[in-house]
């Protein structure tokens, strides 16, 4: 009876300490929003929430043990709970196709801090992997899928913020594995290129594509022949077809062809690096690569190189 009683005592301890920390970050997001209207620079904002979080994290980690934590759903539950709505809170008055990128170095040495403050390596992945899944990566993808960004003509932009939130992720955390980060950045790659640029890219070459027929002339130069698209122009109706086809073979939806993935990237790189091949990013497109069909070309050969 005794030891039950204990028990019961020990539970209640952790339930009291699990809804103190909770509160802790709903006044850590209050605190960032005062912040916000104060004009505090966002890095201040972000070093404060990190070093915030750390601490709460901290408590938790080393007050319940690693069965608890596991039974209580740690990196599905309470983690999230307390972790996003900061994170939110920070990104939300951020545009990161405008903003300095260098943010993001700073959002990697804040996840350092708290990956150093869990148990484990496993339950660091699971943080890290939440963070910039459920948080980082929506809002990037959200921003590549507005109307307010052409991802032709401001392709750079676009390549930029999507190379530094790689860097980031993979600066998050110095004691990952090789393969764990190349599981983050599948992730983050899935989510950002063909869950969201890639699809912006392919509309204009999937629905202008029946407008398209064989006997039409395109300028064409002859080393975008490696093209999946230009190499089967001549013996396919309609272009659209021919993209749909890419589509669904960049997306893995046939898998007899899931061998010749890289073969396809590797020709819409060549084709980008002819389309693009001494130019700047100010400098004006050529009649080429302004056209309909080869302005999104060059683009996608960008993101899929």
């Amino acid at each position: 009876m005794e030891e039950r009683k204990k028990v019961v005592e020990r539970r209640q301890k952790r339930t009291k300490l699990a809804l103190e920390v909770v509160d802790e970050a709903e006044e850590l997001i209050e605190k960032l929003s005062a912040m916000e209207k104060d004009r505090k620079g966002h890095d201040e904002k972000l070093e404060c929430a990190t070093d915030a979080l750390e601490g709460m994290l901290t408590r938790l980690y080393s007050n319940f043990s690693r069965d608890e934590r596991k039974s209580l759903k740690f990196d599905a539950t309470l983690i999230p709970l307390i972790v996003e709505p900061v994170l939110d809170s920070l990104t939300s008055s951020l545009k990161p196709l405008k903003m300095d990128l260098s943010w993001l170095d700073g959002l990697a040495a804040g996840m350092q801090k708290l990956c150093n403050a869990v148990g484990s390596d496993d339950e660091a992945y699971a943080l890290r992997e939440m963070v910039f899944s459920r948080c980082v990566v929506p809002w990037v993808q959200g921003a590549m899928s507005s109307s307010r960004w052409d991802p032709v003509v401001s392709v750079e932009a676009g390549m930029r913020l999507y190379e530094a939130l790689l860097k980031s992720a993979c600066n998050s955390f110095a004691g990952a594995e090789r393969e764990e980060d190349d599981i983050l950045k599948e992730i983050i790659s899935d989510e950002v290129v063909r869950k969201g640029v890639l699809p912006r890219l392919l509309e204009p070459l999937v629905t202008g594509g029946p407008s398209w027929t064989i006997g039409d002339k395109l300028p064409i130069p002859s080393t975008c022949g490696y093209c999946p698209g230009c190499r089967t122009f001549p013996t396919t109706r309609r272009w659209g077809h021919c993209w749909t086809t890419f589509v669904g073979i960049s997306r893995g939806r046939y898998p007899s062809w899931a061998s010749r993935r890289r073969t396809i990237s590797h020709s819409f790189a060549l084709a980008s690096k002819h389309c693009f091949r001494g130019r700047s990013s100010s400098a004006k497109p050529s009649s080429s690569s302004s056209h309909p069909i080869l302005s999104p070309l060059g683009s996608l050969g960008r993101w899929l190189a």
